[in-house]
């Protein structure tokens, strides 16, 4: 379930677009590109030393020798480290997403860094601890660690961020169409006061135009408290998920509407 969970993240992170490759850079040009690069080798690294992880596994519950004891123990770290280095590289690319996020204040990126931060230190730490077990016994508890802590902390992380991510992306857009309405209504006002036009019809657009930026805004805030929801239930984060990015789409989708009036309010300037 652990490994299936992880595999999921990997699918919501294709399909809200945030997946990039390229060569690579310089450390003074580490950026998220470059971090989602490291992500992904970290993950394919994991996935080959899980499939080494359960075959020597399985030949030591067959032949129970101290050699293939030493050879499960030795696939076993290298595959927990993978996995520590895989959760670690994900939250830190997320992390500089939010960073590069123009949609997001100040405050809110540092409200989400102060959780990814915890995350990425603890898998720091759990994967410098990791070398010090002297049994399969030792490594099976130090496991169930990280999965306790992955499924009770480090998922909401993940959810939380991909939505305040999401979130980001609508209100950057929204701001850039306030700007186009503020400096229409401007332009609006000179010919009023020209009377060049009659534009009295255009009042009624730009109501329309406020009531959906309005509902845009609503839609972004019921998302935001569905991911304050989910931290204190115990039902599947994925659907608390798809539920906040749904708001996040409804959102857009005002959006967009609001954006269809300013084309309409354009074409009737022209054409008056």
């Amino acid at each position: 379930m652990y490994n299936v969970k992880m595999r999921v993240i990997l699918v919501i992170a294709f399909c809200i677009g945030i997946v990039f490759s390229g060569r690579s850079v310089k450390a003074e040009e580490f950026d998220y590109q470059q971090a989602y690069k490291d992500y992904q080798y970290n993950y394919s690294l994991y996935s080959r030393l899980h499939d080494e992880y359960r075959l020597s596994r399985a030949r030591y519950l067959q032949y129970k020798t101290l050699v293939s004891e030493d050879e499960a123990k030795k696939a076993t770290l290298a595959m927990l480290e993978a996995r520590d280095d895989t959760i670690r590289t994900y939250l830190t690319a997320l992390r500089l997403r939010v960073m590069e996020n123009p949609g997001l204040s100040d405050s809110e990126k540092e409200s989400v860094f102060g959780r990814i931060d915890p995350e990425v230190k603890y898998y720091e730490e759990h994967k410098e601890k990791l070398s010090s077990a002297g049994s399969l016994k030792d490594f099976s508890k130090d496991s169930d660690k990280a999965k306790e802590q992955y499924k009770f902390s480090t998922e909401n992380v993940f959810y939380n961020s991909l939505v305040n991510i999401s979130v980001g992306n609508t209100a950057y857009k929204r701001k850039q169409t306030e700007e186009v309405i503020s400096n229409l209504r401007s332009k609006i006002t000179e010919i009023k006061s020209a009377g060049d036009k009659d534009v009295s019809v255009i009042d009624g657009f730009f109501v329309e135009i406020d009531n959906k930026l309005a509902r845009s805004r609503d839609k972004e805030i019921a998302a935001v408290d569905v991911m304050i929801k989910s931290e204190k239930s115990t039902k599947n984060k994925v659907d608390y998920y798809n539920e906040a990015v749904g708001s996040v789409q409804q959102s857009y989708l005002y959006l967009k509407e609001s954006v269809s009036y300013l084309k309409e309010i354009v074409r009737l300037i022209k054409t008056k």
